[in-house]
């Protein structure tokens, strides 16, 4: 059930679980985010973007995945930002679309159901990609 949530600590918490897993930079603000969201929903955005993130850099490569939270005029901004080797140009105008997948495996749903879940919070999700690694961004309303 949708509720107001404070983003600080949400994603301080959704993120606890890959500290082990990968080099994690969290930058949060001072004060606090409030979002109207379904809780769930919102953890299963932030686990697909991190999860994505991880995947994306390549095995030879020290990974590191850096988590920004900012404030902008009343929308909470999201960014998660990996190292890897970029999004290939013939896939950046696929990422979104329902069963699109460069992996061996899974349904290529997790983009779209993500960008479904943050439209449907009156939010935006876009992404930039070089191969330096790629970020994608989230924009929520604050309540």
């Amino acid at each position: 059930a949708p509720e107001n949530m404070e983003l600080n600590n949400f994603i301080k918490k959704a993120t606890e679980i890959y500290k082990n897993n990968i080099d994690l930079h969290l930058t949060l603000t001072t004060t606090e985010l409030i979002v109207f969201i379904d809780k769930s929903q919102l953890l299963r955005v932030i686990t697909n973007l991190v999860q994505n993130a991880i995947e994306a850099i390549p095995e030879d490569k020290k990974g590191v995945i850096e988590i920004m939270l900012t404030e902008k005029e009343r929308v909470a901004l999201l960014e998660i930002k990996d190292n890897g080797s970029g999004i290939p140009a013939d896939v950046v105008e696929h990422i979104f679309d329902p069963y699109f997948t460069t992996k061996g495996s899974g349904t290529g749903l997790g983009l779209a159901m993500t960008k479904r879940i943050v439209e449907f919070w009156n939010g935006r999700i876009w992404f930039e990609t070089s191969v330096q690694g790629t970020s994608f961004f989230i924009e929520l309303p604050m309540v």
